[in-house]
């Protein structure tokens, strides 16, 4: 299990996750205008993002969705942030930070690790970890009830080794659960438990899927959901890459004991 980072996550470094809450399939978008400011062809795109031209092409021209894969994919690629290569007004550009400051900061719950494999104690005499997160994400704006933390390459196609989830209670205003939304699903063995983070899906015939967000041979295949073992427990709504917070402008935030007092 590798270590958990209870760094503060200030509004710069909180990236609000395309899909329901921003609605990116059908957003306008600048993927040429970034390509053509670079100087870069389309195959000189293709080629830094591992994919033909002709896929360019039909990213470029709207044939093929912009979906949260491909969106990271091409940031990675252009070396933007994927907030860059939505075209609203909303989100701001360059260095500004994707939320606003005025929306003030609050403290939530690390519930832990999250990667399939990982079993974790239910019950435990360490402290419980907060981190201060935005108190709103996304647009439009929400608020994360709890963060987890993600471990191993099982979502590496969109949330990084150690990068912060940011998740609002499946139960609550932002539910209920649909597919297409990334979601953490937990399941119990005895005093156990498992976390991991993956793209909810409902097939033709109803069946429920977790659906990987890997491209790491050990973690491509889909997972049915069993009502009876797994549980959706929280829908994905920001993500936070630690790794890039500059350690001078980060602090630990509080540890408290199972009672809730500092």
């Amino acid at each position: 299990m590798g270590k958990i980072s209870t760094r503060k996550l200030y509004p710069k470094w909180v990236m609000p996750i395309p899909g329901r809450l921003l609605h990116i399939e059908g957003m306008m978008h600048r993927i040429r205008t970034i390509r053509e400011n670079k100087g870069w062809s389309r195959r000189q795109l293709a080629s830094a993002a591992e994919t033909s031209e002709s896929q360019i092409v039909k990213l470029e021209r709207g044939e093929r969705r912009l979906t949260v894969e491909w969106l990271n994919r091409l940031a990675k690629a252009l070396d933007v942030l994927p907030a860059e290569i939505i075209e609203d007004e909303n989100i701001p550009r360059g260095n500004q930070p994707l939320i606003n400051e005025d929306v003030g900061m609050k403290r939530v719950v690390l519930a832990g690790q999250a990667a399939p494999g990982l079993w974790q104690p239910i019950m435990t005499e360490d402290p419980v970890h907060y981190v201060t997160v935005p108190s709103f994400v996304g647009f439009p704006p929400v608020q994360a009830d709890f963060v987890v933390q993600i471990s191993g390459p099982a979502t590496n196609l969109v949330y990084p080794d150690g990068s912060h989830v940011l998740c609002a209670n499946a139960d609550g205003p932002v539910g209920p659960v649909r597919s297409g939304d990334h979601v953490v699903a937990e399941r119990i063995d005895g005093e156990k438990l498992e976390r991991r983070v993956a793209e909810y899906r409902v097939d033709e015939m109803g069946n429920e899927w977790l659906w990987p967000l890997s491209d790491h041979r050990d973690h491509k295949a889909p997972l049915p959901v069993d009502s009876g073992e797994t549980r959706i427990s929280g829908i994905v709504v920001a993500m936070a890459d630690i790794r890039a917070v500059p350690r001078g402008t980060a602090r630990q935030t509080h540890k408290v004991h199972g009672d809730g007092n500092l």
